[in-house]
């Protein structure tokens, strides 16, 4: 008699119900009905789910593998069966809650005067207040801690929000590894001076002509642009956000418990530190090097780790795209171009080339070329979480606006006067 797959056990699995649970707490975030407030509580509460859900539920999964347990729950899994599972359905959840919060929740704040920057977004005066909030607040409370021979791989506390920076020594061109642990004793987003009049400089443009009524930047972007004041005279190559969950399941063997209370003391000592890593969430842009590092020494597999990427594509006159590489790193802007497409014959069996561009001027066009991709309404598609594509089409009130048209227009102008395009009007 052949098993049941994961997948088709989801109705009877204890584990994999909850999750079609949190899926409907999701669900709540997302629908145009509930409020924006609301909405915002109800991802932050699926978040807050899945933190609990991998700290217990997980985590007695791949204590059951540890200790070899081969006995099938009631639905006929085994708890590798079940971790596959999880991974399975869980994975295009979360693809979805960074959608929606990237796409859609984020402008309906942006509507409403709520401003969340990127520090790379951020106007030369706004930057000058960050470093200044950095040396004052930031800086004393941070500790990095290197990796080397004469430094092991520092403990990484359970939930915390961290930096994985890769620095250089200009003197004898050796790469370290450091961990920064963003701290919880400040804000999550560090508040900004709301800008003066609606043509202020430090007015965001995702604000539009709406009344401004908060800004603020994330602290690990903060923190991120000014890494070269905690490694002085090393040079920062590159730094990368990484979220670790651990074991805390009480463990109680009440038989074997002389002191019933001791043990439950002890256990809950272990559970604040936490146990053994059972997830780790990291940006998709982290390169191998450094994720092998992490998953090695934190004792993770590759299915461990949670990525976040967005997928559009557009489909238009001209099927070719444009081949630019955009990373804010840190505030510290990097355009890059190619002409191989990434396909693995050329990610895996060939040499290709990028080429980095330094002129302003040509980082500002690169730029507005990528915007106007980003923005197009008319012939992009963006990819679901199970891999299929639905095609955007312009809300109602809302300019048509197709990138190549908008491309096109704009480079029949000379250089000087390419200004971005104002989007068309026929829907």
């Amino acid at each position: 008699m052949s098993r049941r797959s994961p997948i088709s056990a989801s109705a009877s699995s204890r584990e994999l119900s909850w999750l079609e649970f949190n899926r409907r707490v999701l669900h709540k975030a997302l629908d145009e009905r509930t409020p924006l407030l609301e909405a915002l509580k109800f991802l932050a509460i699926f978040s807050t789910n899945l933190d609990e859900y991998f700290m217990v539920r997980v985590a007695a999964l791949k204590q059951q593998i540890e200790a070899q347990v081969t006995l099938l729950s009631p639905d006929g899994l085994s708890p590798e069966e079940h971790l596959q599972a999880i991974s399975a359905t869980l994975r295009p959840m979360v693809e979805q809650q960074h959608r929606a919060f990237a796409t859609d929740l984020r402008q309906q704040m942006a509507q409403r005067g709520i401003g969340l920057i990127d520090y790379g977004d951020l106007s030369a005066a706004q930057q000058t207040y960050c470093r200044d909030y950095f040396e004052e607040q930031i800086f004393p409370v941070l500790t990095p801690l290197a990796v080397d021979p004469g430094h092991p791989f520092p403990y990484i506390s359970n939930l915390s929000l961290n930096l994985a920076v890769v620095v250089r020594d200009p003197h004898t061109e050796q790469v370290h590894f450091a961990r920064v642990k963003v701290p919880r004793v400040l804000p999550r987003f560090i508040p900004l001076p709301e800008p003066q009049g609606k043509s202020s400089g430090d007015r965001p443009k995702s604000l539009g002509y709406h009344p401004c009524r908060w800004l603020g930047v994330p602290l690990e972007q903060v923190i991120a642009a000014n890494l070269s004041a905690l490694f002085p005279g090393m040079v920062v190559q590159e730094h990368y956000d990484f979220r670790i969950t651990r074991n805390t399941d009480l463990a109680i063997e009440e038989d074997e418990a002389d002191d019933l209370m001791l043990a439950i003391e002890q256990e809950l000592r272990k559970r604040r530190r936490g146990g053994s890593a059972v997830r780790l969430e990291m940006q998709r842009a982290t390169p191998w090097p450094v994720r092998a590092m992490l998953i090695e020494e934190l004792g993770l597999a590759e299915t461990d780790i949670y990525d976040n990427i967005r997928v559009i594509s557009i489909v238009g006159q001209f099927l070719e795209h444009s081949r630019v590489l955009y990373f804010q790193n840190g505030g510290q802007e990097i355009f890059l171009l190619g002409s191989a497409d990434w396909m693995p014959r050329n990610l895996d069996r060939r040499v290709e080339v990028m080429v980095p561009i330094a002129a302003p001027p040509l980082r500002q066009e690169l730029k507005t070329i990528l915007e106007l991709c980003l923005t197009d309404n008319r012939q992009a598609w963006d990819m679901a979480a199970d891999g299929s594509y639905r095609q955007r089409c312009p809300q109602p009130g809302e300019p048509s606006r197709s990138s190549q048209a908008l491309l096109m227009e704009r480079a029949s102008r000379p250089l000087g006067k390419r200004a971005a395009p104002a989007p068309q009007q026929q829907a």
